[in-house]
């Protein structure tokens, strides 16, 4: 008889999960994850590189942090059988992170909580995992525009006349603003959706969670770029927020290709969960996100050429 459990005994036993502990699906993200017990998450794996090679990173992120570090992530669990394999039958198995999403953002606690992280994940001295360069979607296609590495006229499918009327113009805009770099910014691991993938402590005496570890490689500086492009975008957060992340000419170049990164994102017709959720999704949400107000602000910010 087929078991009608979500993660089989098998793959349960295998990461050393107790075959009888229950089963709780977890909120959020693309993929259902399953809570076993108290303190073990099973996650499905897009693909088995990838996982293994994120598993690998968060282990060596684990052993260097420090006790007073501003964040916390979760842990990989191994099979049991092999120290070093963090994938099963299509799945991975991670420690716990308590905590919740949190509707009041407060910009001091969040920046200070990505930028350690970013400091931290920049030690580890890795270099660039195959993983990024393999993965093509929606957001790795824009990741390319931002930086330049394609152009806007390259994008695979382009997405409804009326998205890509309310993008073009501030897409062309901020390609003109971008300007090269003061000084060298070596590229790292940065995790590109920060903002939305923190967990609070209730009580507030653990630091923030960071889940759902979404990589890409590019300056540590872009991924405190992207939290600030997302508040810009979402949120009506005016000139104070760009005043609080950093004002400096090589800031505000990050935080121009944060913004294009997002807003190059909706031109792309690219299926990332269902095709039908998908458009259903941008056509909801067009009319509440403000492309043209956040590359307004930013501007003000753009040092120009004399």
């Amino acid at each position: 008889m087929a078991s009608s459990k979500p993660v089989s005994t098998d793959v349960l036993t295998a990461f050393g999960v107790d075959a009888d502990a229950p089963l709780k699906a977890l909120p959020g993200g693309s993929l259902v994850c399953y809570l076993a017990g108290d303190n073990v998450v099973l996650r499905p794996s897009e693909d088995d590189v990838e996982s293994q090679q994120i598993a690998e990173i968060l282990r060596k992120l684990n052993n260097l942090m420090q006790p007073s570090a501003p964040y916390r992530v979760s842990n990989p669990v191994a099979v049991a059988t092999n120290p070093n394999c963090f994938v099963y039958c299509g799945w991975t198995a991670w420690s716990f992170v308590s905590g919740e999403p949190r509707e009041e953002f407060r910009w001091d606690e969040s920046l200070r909580t990505c930028r350690g992280f970013h400091h931290d994940i920049g030690k580890i001295g890795i270099v660039k995992p195959e993983f990024i360069s393999r993965r093509m979607n929606r957001f790795r296609e824009a990741d390319l525009v931002a930086w330049g590495e394609k152009g806007l006229d390259q994008l695979p499918v382009t997405t409804n006349p009326a998205v890509l009327s309310r993008i073009e113009a501030p897409m062309r805009r901020l390609e003109a603003l971008k300007r090269e770099f003061t000084h060298d910014l070596p590229n790292q691991l940065v995790h590109g959706d920060m903002a939305g993938n923190m967990l609070f402590d209730e009580d507030g005496k653990l630091p923030p969670g960071i889940i759902d570890m979404t990589f890409y490689w590019r300056p540590g500086g872009l991924g405190a770029a992207i939290m600030v492009a997302d508040r810009l975008l979402w949120n009506d957060e005016g000139d104070e927020a760009v005043k609080m992340y950093g004002t400096d000419a090589d800031s505000i170049q990050l935080l121009l290709r944060a913004l294009l990164f997002r807003i190059v994102t909706w031109a792309i017709d690219i299926v990332v969960v269902d095709a039908e959720p998908d458009r259903i999704w941008a056509e909801k949400m067009l009319p509440v996100v403000d492309f043209e107000a956040a590359v307004e602000i930013v501007s003000k910010f753009v040092t120009l050429d004399d």
